[in-house]
């Protein structure tokens, strides 16, 4: 009996461990999740260069069509090159705000799986003091049980004993008497 307790004891934090990783490991983002989400956010910022490439060769254009008119006629030309730098600061305003939109989602993302990770990690944890608590709990309870059965045995030698005293008892007195009857 105490060799079944002392292997239960050695095993039931193996156990608890065990159970514990295999929790935790199923309840954590996955790599193709992070992957996937690093994914999204790489194709976004490649857009997001194509456009300001776009917006750069556009810009370029425009001033080589206005570096030949600048020989014709430099008083216009000032004014359209100060219009196309208005352009492009519209155009880099807009680019900041995509940039910024953009840096946005990456945080909001990030926060998204760390704010998963801290609730798993929770839950997790959450699941090993129940599940601590359950082996406590099957603990005390096999051991009362183990007490209890104990007892019971006890008890019932001490009842058996007193009988067999008893039942000795009873044969001497009957040899005794015997023993008075063949003397008389």
């Amino acid at each position: 009996m105490d060799l079944l307790i002392k292997v239960f004891t050695a095993f039931a934090p193996t156990t608890v461990v065990i159970v514990a990783a295999i929790v935790s490991w199923q309840r954590l983002p996955s790599k193709k999740y992070m992957q996937n989400t690093f994914d999204s956010i790489s194709a976004e910022l490649i857009k997001l260069g194509d456009k300001m490439d776009a917006h750069t060769q556009a810009f370029h254009d425009e001033m080589n069509k206005h570096a030949n008119k600048i020989d014709i006629n430099s008083q216009p030309i000032h004014t359209e090159i100060a219009k196309l730098n208005d352009k492009i600061d519209a155009n880099f305003q807009t680019t900041q705000a995509d940039i910024r939109k953009l840096n946005d989602k990456v945080d909001t993302n990030f926060q998204t799986v760390n704010d998963k990770i801290d609730a798993n990690f929770q839950t997790t944890q959450a699941d090993i003091r129940k599940l601590n608590d359950k082996v406590e709990s099957y603990s005390q309870t096999t051991h009362e049980r183990i007490d209890s059965a104990s007892a019971e045995l006890r008890s019932e030698i001490r009842t058996m004993n007193q009988n067999y005293i008893n039942h000795l008892a009873r044969h001497e007195e009957q040899a005794l008497k015997a023993r008075e009857t063949q003397s008389d």
